[in-house]
C-alpha cells in the first residue's frame, strides 16, 4: 500500500456519509489536497479533534483509491485563540476562502503555506487584523500570479513615479 505523509493546514471540512469527512488541507509537499477521514465524527474517534479547521499538522494518506484516506494524524499547533474570537475566526476563515481559491489542487507552493501559517501565527496579536488580512490578501495574489502592480499604470502603462500625481491626470491607476 502507497501512503504519503503530508504536513498541512486544514482549510475545509465537509461532512460525509454518517461519521466520515472530507478534508481540504493546504501542505507543504503537495498544496492544496483532499482526503478521507473515515470515523472522524464517531464520539470514539482518536483523530477527531485533529481535523477541525486551521489545525496545523501531519497527514499520513493511503493512496488506494480515488480520493486518498486518512491513516493517521498528529497536531503540531492548532492556534487556540481562534476558538475564544469570532473576529479573528471570521479573517482566519477568509484566509482559507482565499487560500482554495486562488491555488490549484496538488500544485505544491511553499511561499503560500508559509504565508498562511505566518498570518495565523501573527493574527493573535492584533486585536483587529483587518489591516494584516489585506497584507495577506495582497502578498497571495501576487504569489499565485492574480496581483496587481502598483509601480505601472494600469490605463497607459507609464511607470509611476509619483503615484497621487499621475492617478489625478487619468482618474485613478
Amino acid at each position: 500500500m502507497y501512503s504519503q505523509i503530508w504536513t498541512g493546514i486544514v482549510l475545509k471540512i465537509t461532512n460525509y456519509a454518517e461519521a466520515d469527512r472530507i478534508v481540504t488541507v493546504f501542505t507543504k509537499e503537495a498544496g492544496k489536497v483532499q482526503f478521507m477521514a473515515r470515523g472522524v465524527r464517531k464520539a470514539t474517534s482518536k483523530y477527531g479533534g485533529i481535523i477541525d479547521h486551521f489545525v496545523e499538522g501531519q497527514f499520513e494518506v493511503t493512496r488506494k483509491a480515488h480520493l486518498p484516506t486518512l491513516i493517521q494524524a498528529t497536531t503540531i499547533t492548532w492556534f487556540p485563540y481562534l476558538r475564544h474570537s469570532l473576529t479573528h475566526w471570521q479573517y482566519a476563515e477568509r484566509a482559507a476562502k482565499a487560500v482554495l481559491r486562488a491555488t490549484s489542487d496538488e500544485d505544491e507552493n511553499l511561499e503560500v503555506y508559509f504565508l498562511l501559517q505566518q498570518f495565523l501565527v501573527q493574527a493573535e496579536h492584533y486585536p483587529n487584523p483587518q489591516g494584516l488580512w489585506l497584507w495577506f490578501l495582497y502578498k497571495l495574489l501576487f504569489l499565485t500570479g492574480f496581483g496587481i502592480s502598483t509601480e505601472i499604470c494600469q490605463s497607459c502603462r507609464e511607470e509611476l513615479e509619483e503615484v497621487a500625481e499621475h492617478a489625478q491626470n487619468y482618474e485613478g491607476f
